[in-house]
């Protein structure tokens, strides 16, 4: 994930930035104004940089049995939504991942303080009651990537 952030990087023009490491070993840019998020599942890594501070991106595959930790991760409301939706539990649990890097918060409840919901095809995200914000995905293969990007 961290060569894809490096390419990603070069192509921007941003190589002369450092990668650096805060005290949770997450990484991020020696630069204000640049916000980077990363993410891997065997075989695929995938990597986004932005200007906007709440930055997080996921990549999950979709065989991974997620209907077992759902009532973990999902409020009620989501649970009864789409416990029966395979997929949307997957992009469901990636979307609280990407909201969880964006946010930057340890300890933030993907159950109580997370919230999503999926209108006309399109997921949105919450955190603690505040505006709902989009959260872009992707479908290929067996996996889905989540980006948020506020």
């Amino acid at each position: 994930a961290r060569y894809c952030l490096w390419e990603l990087m070069k192509s921007l023009g941003l190589e002369s930035l450092e990668l650096q490491q805060d005290y949770r070993q997450r990484p991020y840019l020696n630069h204000p104004l640049w916000h980077i998020s990363i993410s891997h599942s065997y075989p695929f890594a995938v990597a986004c940089i932005s200007k906007k501070p709440f930055t997080g991106i996921d990549i999950e595959k979709k065989d991974r049995n997620v209907k077992k930790i759902a009532p973990r991760f999902l409020n009620p409301t989501e649970l009864a939504n789409w416990q029966a939706d395979s997929l949307k539990l997957t992009l469901a649990w990636s979307a609280k991942e990407s909201i969880y890097k964006a946010w930057k918060k340890p300890g933030l409840s993907f159950q109580q303080e997370i919230a999503l919901k999926f209108i006309d095809e399109q997921f949105y995200g919450q955190v603690n009651s505040a505006e709902h914000f989009p959260i872009a995905f992707e479908q290929f293969d067996e996996f889905v990537i989540t980006l948020v990007n506020h």
